[in-house]
């Protein structure tokens, strides 16, 4: 995978042995680039190898790499997804946990929420507004982006708001990431999704 605590790999790895009992610590995990806090990179698992600037795809494509997380397509016969169906799977552990993966979050210093405590509710809100805009744009159909395509898609099964804000519509999601997160040997402890957020915004969604 490209970085050992980037959000999709810790989510894909999470399933993996979830769903599939995957022993994660018997896999040897390849990453070929810097993560996202650097920091990090001296602590890695013994079962993780850093392989600077490396393709996966045609690590993959060459035998030297059993599979790969994130690559997108490969260029080869001998390649192929390891869950063939991969949006029905996904859809259908969405139907069974209730858990809508995050991969991106809005992060605001401390030291500026103490200095103006309405900046959280005030960003959020403004964040709240642009959603708006973008699910009105949705019912409207029309000509739309690859991106919003897709979220527009995913309401067949996550229902109208395919962006849900806020830490009671995402609570079993914060709880699975930050429980795949200490499996893996990412957090040193567990965190509540409480502290995720300013305490002002915790009742809005």
């Amino acid at each position: 995978m490209r970085a050992y605590t980037v959000t999709t790999g810790v989510w894909a790895r999470g399933i993996l042995a979830t769903e599939y009992g995957v022993d994660l610590d018997k896999v040897t995990w390849v990453v070929v680039d810097e993560e996202h806090v650097q920091e990090y990179q001296k602590a890695y698992p013994a079962n993780v190898r850093y392989e600077a600037g490396a393709n996966l795809g045609e690590m993959v494509a060459r035998g030297e790499l059993a599979a790969a997380i994130g690559v997108g397509q490969v260029d080869s016969p001998d390649v192929k997804p390891l869950i063939p169906n991969a949006r029905e799977a996904e859809a259908a552990w969405y139907r069974k946990t209730g858990i809508y993966p995050i991969n991106h979050t809005v992060v605001v210093k401390d030291a500026l929420l103490r200095a103006d405590p309405s900046l959280a509710p005030r960003l959020f809100h403004a964040f709240t507004e642009a959603k708006a805009v973008f699910l009105r744009q949705l019912d409207a159909g029309g000509e739309l982006s690859a991106d919003a395509q897709a979220l527009a898609q995913r309401r067949r099964v996550v229902g109208d708001d395919p962006l849900p804000y806020g830490l009671a519509r995402n609570r079993p999601a914060l709880e699975a990431i930050v429980q795949f997160a200490r499996d893996q040997k990412i957090l040193p402890r567990a965190v509540k999704p409480e502290e995720m957020f300013a305490s002002n915004t915790l009742g809005l969604d």
